[in-house]
């Protein structure tokens, strides 16, 4: 067998494409960024608190929204580490811990639309939302070792139908034996 026609290996530490490496640049600095901001609103949040609790207050009971936005913050807090391991994990080349994140960082990213949604309610705050959890969507399907490895088996198989096929003369003609096929045949 010639190697391109070999299967790959599927090694789930083979070197990332350098679009990858660079999302996982850009997956660690915004879960930097995440860790940072969940932060300083938490901070800001405890200081309106003990200074005046009037001016974090919207409407007669506010236990449902603070319980929402508390939940909303400890989610987006662990998506921010997830992000960081995440971004590693695709520098490295560790292709399973990186599809194994992707699927625990696709499941916050939903349960933070669903907060968006019931915090604020359809605005365009949610298309950087929608937008990752797109990407992380085709990175995870497209980095899984096995995923590649099953494609990678699907190829060989058909090339080496195809092969067979061409041995027996048989490649072009109608599987029935009645011939080649037929351009315009109706069935």
């Amino acid at each position: 067998m010639t190697p391109e026609t070999q299967p790959q290996s599927g090694n789930p530490t083979q070197k990332m494409p350098l679009a990858y490496r660079l999302y996982g640049l850009f997956c660690i600095l915004l879960g930097i960024f995440t860790l940072f901001a969940v932060v300083m609103f938490a901070a800001l949040m405890t200081w309106a608190l003990q200074t005046d609790p009037s001016m974090i207050i919207v409407g007669t009971d506010p236990t449902l929204p603070v319980v929402l936005l508390v939940i909303s913050y400890l989610i987006t807090f662990a998506d921010g580490i997830a992000l960081i391991v995440f971004g590693r994990m695709l520098r490295r080349g560790s292709r399973r811990n990186a599809v194994l994140i992707s699927h625990v960082l696709i499941a916050t990213s939903v349960v933070q639309i669903l907060f968006k949604l019931m915090l604020q309610g359809v605005d365009l705050s949610l298309i950087p939302d929608a937008i990752q959890l797109l990407l992380l969507i085709a990175v995870s399907v497209t980095v899984d070792p096995s995923l590649r490895k099953e494609r990678a088996l699907q190829r060989h198989v058909r090339d080496m139908v195809e092969r067979e096929a061409a041995e027996e003369g048989g490649l072009g003609r109608d599987a029935g034996g009645k011939g080649y096929l037929e351009l315009n045949s109706r069935r």
